[in-house]
C-alpha cells in the first residue's frame, strides 16, 4: 500500500502494457478500473517508431482507451523539443520509422532525403530498416555540421519472441563513427515525462511512473520527482532492482500491471 495522494499515473508501454502485439494479462481490466477512479492516465514510451495517433489506434485494438493528449513518446518529444527551442523550421535527416517522420513533419520540420549540405539535425530512433547507407548519410550530415539527436538509447526492445536490438544500437553505430555523443530526448531524461504531466494538468509530486526498465523509466521518474513502480514483465528483474543504485531503485516492485490496484489501495 502506498500512503501518498497519487492522482496521475504514467505508464511506459512496451514491456508494461504489452509485449509486441500481446497484451499483458489483466491490463485492460486494470486500465478500466483506473478510469472509473477518475485518475489521470498517461502513456510515455521511448519507442519512436509510431506516432501518437498510431499509439491511440494500437491501444484501442487491445481494448485500452486513450487520447493523443495522454501520449508522449520519444518521437513526439523530439518534435516538441525542436519547437520549444525555436529550431523549427529546419531540415532533418532521420534514421527512424514512419512515426518519427510523421511527428517531425507535423511540427514543421523538413525531412531531408540525404545527408548532404544544408541538414540541420540528424535524428536517430528505432529503425527496422536500418542500413549501412543510412548510417553513411547520417555520418555525412554530421560531418557537414548537423546537430546529433537521439530519440532514446534503449539498447533492447522486448517483443513476443524475445529481446531485440533497440534504438540505442543504431545510435551507438553513428556515435562510434562520428566520435561524439548525441543529445538524448527520451528517458532517462525527465523531459518527456514532465511534458506529459503538464498536458494532463497533473503535478510530478502526485504522479506515479510505472515502467519495466530501471535505467530509463525508473531513473526518469525519480529525476522528475515522481513515485516509481517497476513491473517485472519487461526487461529489469527484481534482483536488478534490489541491487540497483538509489538513483534508479523503484519505490515499489510488482509482478505486472494486474497488481497495480493493490498498490493504490
Amino acid at each position: 500500500m502506498i500512503h501518498r495522494n497519487i492522482n496521475t499515473i504514467v505508464f511506459d508501454m512496451d514491456g508494461v502494457l504489452y509485449i509486441g502485439s500481446r497484451l499483458v494479462p489483466g491490463t485492460s481490466g486494470v486500465m478500466a478500473h483506473l478510469r472509473t477512479r477518475r485518475l489521470r492516465i498517461g502513456f510515455c514510451s521511448n519507442n519512436s517508431s509510431k506516432s501518437r495517433r498510431d499509439y491511440v489506434e494500437k491501444l484501442a485494438a487491445m481494448g485500452i482507451e486513450s487520447e493523443e493528449k495522454e501520449i508522449v513518446n520519444s518521437a513526439f518529444a523530439t518534435a516538441m523539443y525542436l519547437k520549444e527551442n525555436n529550431r523549427i523550421p529546419c531540415r532533418v535527416y532521420v534514421i527512424g520509422g514512419k512515426g518519427l517522420l510523421a511527428e517531425l513533419s507535423a511540427a514543421g520540420a523538413e525531412i531531408a532525403d540525404s545527408g548532404g549540405p544544408g541538414v540541420d539535425f540528424v535524428v536517430v530512433g528505432f529503425d527496422k530498416d536500418f542500413t549501412y547507407n543510412k548510417l553513411m548519410e547520417g555520418f555525412r550530415a554530421l560531418q557537414n555540421g548537423a546537430e546529433f539527436i537521439a530519440t532514446n538509447r534503449d539498447a533492447t526492445l522486448p517483443l513476443e519472441d524475445g529481446i531485440h536490438p533497440g534504438s540505442g544500437s543504431m545510435v551507438a553505430a553513428l556515435e562510434t563513427a562520428i566520435g561524439r555523443s548525441p543529445l538524448v530526448i527520451g528517458k532517462p531524461s525527465p523531459y518527456s515525462l514532465l511534458r506529459l504531466v503538464e498536458q494532463l494538468d497533473g503535478e510530478p509530486a502526485t504522479t506515479m511512473m510505472v515502467g519495466d526498465r530501471l535505467e530509463t523509466d525508473i531513473l526518469a521518474g525519480k529525476e522528475a520527482g515522481m513515485m516509481t513502480t517497476l513491473v517485472l514483465t519487461g526487461v529489469s528483474t527484481r534482483e536488478m532492482a534490489e541491487s540497483a543504485d538509489a538513483s534508479m531503485r523503484p519505490d515499489c516492485i510488482i509482478e505486472s500491471v494486474a497488481s497495480l490496484p493493490d498498490v493504490l489501495a
